[in-house]
């Protein structure tokens, strides 16, 4: 604050209010607003990377329950000595995928592949 503020605020006549609002604009105008909002910013980043990463890991489960669900697709034509129909191929590789998606993390419902 400089030298020149400083008794205008304290010649003030008002209440303890405006002194308070007086000396927030002043301070506007100091490197300790850049300081906050560069803290601020950094919290915001840091909350924002575990929301990121608490719904990438709710996706990957979500993909990984979805590609248990056709193993047994998998295993029996393994078993039986035929071909894995194209689809669950097709599909099962969409899921696998999913973490490339340009969505990824935060997917939409018709961002899943259908399955078949």
């Amino acid at each position: 604050m400089s030298s020149a503020s400083a008794p205008a605020l304290s010649k003030t006549k008002t209440g303890s209010g405006s002194r308070c609002i007086l000396l927030a604009r002043c301070l506007m105008n100091t490197p300790m607003k850049t300081t906050l909002f560069t803290q601020v910013e950094a919290q915001t980043a840091a909350y924002r990377a575990r929301i990121d990463e608490q719904t990438a890991t709710s996706v990957r489960n979500t993909r990984n329950k979805l590609l248990a669900d056709t193993d047994w697709i998998v295993i029996m034509h393994t078993e039986k000595g035929t071909n894995i129909p194209a689809t669950v191929e097709i599909y099962r590789q969409a899921l696998r995928d999913i973490t490339d998606h340009a969505n990824f993390p935060h997917l939409a419902e018709d961002d899943w592949p259908t399955k078949p």
